[in-house]
């Protein structure tokens, strides 16, 4: 597999695989959700802009005055002590495609004579599916309940054709190709139908709304959506939050965002650079900045660059920085060994560009947020949590070791050269179709319940709801219905009396186009977990007739591929 990697800061890293076009037509890999090129045909999913609490109180004493170094440098970019690390740190807002990729990230040259080069070898990372969990596994029960009905779908006559809803535009035979799914999630019309969704979907006012976060009546679903830590008001029938239990779930992590597959570049440690690195102008939070006061006092350089604690100016020589903010923000990170990132909530699932952007350019992230914020890592060991100390003391002890201990530290970067888990690939993944088009699918879900199964009018996609053999009775087994995630169209599945839990993972993975390997399988609005690599040994999974499930697939290739191609690998 051939990527082209076209790379901007200023915007996002744009990545195609050599045959997107042939396999998007079947299974669209992570080509992304959007069209740059046009931004009003697009979603920001990520846009943390203009946050409540985000100006900094100019009479805390901590907030120091603005001395950039590159002042006199008459280029007009943002000044560096602007940077806010509570404001789209290391996100895009650009538009230009024109980058060269070696430009930045092959640069190792800020190396001390006494810094030893990082070296790597890529070693992908060993299925987790080791002997003892398949024989584990293998004690899983699979419970199929027998139907009193042999199932009925094998024609259209069969089919029952609901009557549209009353007042309203939906049936069970809605013909999305004549009638797309029209969802409003916000102020930005898109007339355009979104590339890849499995639904025609579009997003923008129309004659009819299936779904808006400006109105609610019976034929509109209302939606509330937002990327800032604030609680959901539960009444609403769309939620879209960075809760990962939320309808329609969004963060600020990307594959097209961030190149995770990048190399991480030598580190420098000397009297001209720290040891850490620290880009914060929100002074609110006032934990971070008594962290960064206290590892100062045991004895561990922190630089920082925001107006909070400022210490630090940007290199009056930009020694081929990128022009934009974000740009020199990343390649200024990437050069140290540790770089803070410590979030302002500590809500499970809100974790911000923060410790995505660090984790790209390859420094070790110094965590505080969420809760489960290590699920967000890379690998558990790709990153250090401030909760895993008992005082900024112990931690300042840790990274002063792992200064001295060159063999430790690169423990901390091994996943950039053996890879990702699956758990982490699998929460990256809920980036590949944008918000829009997972809120049409779940809008047309909802649809659903109220007016049955819908009639699909492409033949393709009607094949497979009746591609069940009429031999195939209630003797035999039973049928459910089985989508990949984030897709609309199931297939009808026939799952015989017997089947174990390995047979269920073949029937699944056989009759599912997909890319990489089957991660999770689950029903669709339990969420109850029917494949897993966490089942436990002599659980009961039980099926019905006509149970809807949804698949998940990880394709670990895609980041080999990805890190050969820009780390020029071959």
């Amino acid at each position: 597999m051939t990527l082209i990697i076209i790379i901007n800061y200023n915007t996002t890293l744009n990545l195609y695989t050599k045959n997107a076009e042939e396999k998007n037509n079947k299974h669209p890999t992570r080509n992304d959700n959007r069209d740059y090129n046009n931004d009003k045909n697009s979603a920001e999913v990520v846009n943390p802009i203009d946050r409540e609490g985000d100006t900094p109180d100019e009479s805390d004493p901590r907030v120091k005055p603005q001395q950039n170094g590159n002042n006199n440098n008459n280029n007009n970019n943002k000044n560096f002590n602007d940077f806010d690390d509570d404001q789209d740190d290391f996100s895009s807002n650009g538009d230009s495609d024109d980058f060269e990729i070696n430009k930045y990230i092959n640069n190792n040259n800020n190396l001390d004579e006494s810094d030893e080069s990082i070296e790597f070898q890529v070693k992908p990372t060993p299925s987790v599916d080791n002997k003892e969990m398949i024989k584990d596994q293998s004690k899983i029960t699979v419970n199929l309940e027998k139907s009193i009905s042999n199932w009925n779908r094998w024609d259209l006559e069969s089919l029952k054709k609901s009557e549209p809803v009353e007042h309203c535009h939906y049936s069970n035979h809605r013909d999305y190709n004549e009638s797309p799914v029209h969802v409003v999630v916000e102020n930005r019309q898109s007339p355009a139908e979104l590339e890849n969704c499995d639904i025609p979907c579009r997003a923008s006012d129309s004659k009819y709304i299936d779904a808006s976060v400006y109105s609610r009546d019976e034929c509109t679903k209302s939606i509330y959506t937002t990327l800032e830590n604030v609680p959901p008001h539960m009444k609403f029938d769309i939620v879209s939050t960075t809760s990962m239990k939320s309808d329609v779930p969004i963060g600020y992590y990307s594959w097209r965002e961030y190149p995770y597959y990048r190399k991480p570049k030598d580190k420098v440690y000397d009297d001209n650079q720290g040891l850490v690195a620290a880009f914060i102008s929100n002074c609110g939070p006032h934990k971070r900045l008594d962290w960064i006061e206290r590892l100062q006092k045991a004895g561990v350089r922190v630089d920082s660059y925001g107006k909070c604690l400022h210490n630090k100016d940007i290199p009056k020589d930009r020694n081929g920085l990128p022009s934009d903010y974000n740009g020199e923000k990343m390649e200024i990170a990437s050069t140290y060994k540790f770089t803070m990132a410590f979030e302002n909530a500590n809500t499970d699932d809100y974790v911000t560009e923060k410790l995505f952007g660090i984790l790209t350019v390859g420094s070790v992230p110094l965590y505080d947020g969420a809760a489960n914020g290590r699920d967000f890592f890379p690998t558990p060991d790709a990153g250090i949590l401030a909760n895993d100390f008992n005082s900024p003391e112990d931690m300042a002890k840790h990274l002063l070791y792992l200064n001295s201990n060159d063999t430790a530290y690169r423990e901390y970067l091994r996943w950039k050269t053996t890879g990702p888990t699956k758990d982490w690939m699998s929460l990256i993944d809920n980036s590949l179709y944008s918000r829009e088009c997972r809120t049409c699918i779940k809008t047309a879900d909802l649809h659903r319940k109220v007016v049955g199964r819908v009639l699909p009018s492409n033949s393709t996609h009607l094949e497979t709801l009746i591609n069940v053999p009429k031999t195939f009775t209630k003797e035999d087994g039973i049928v459910v219905y089985v989508r990949e995630k984030s897709k609309f169209w199931f297939h009808a599945l026939q799952v015989p009396f017997g089947t174990t839990y390995q047979q269920l993972k073949e029937i699944f993975s056989k009759n599912i186009p997909h890319n990489g390997d089957l991660y999770q399988a689950y029903d669709y609005w339990s969420k109850d977990l029917i494949i897993s690599d966490k089942l436990h040994s002599n659980q009961i999974i039980n099926l019905k007739q006509e149970q809807e499930i949804e698949v998940q697939f990880v394709d670990l290739n895609f980041f080999w591929d990805s890190f050969n191609t820009i780390n020029k690998i071959k």
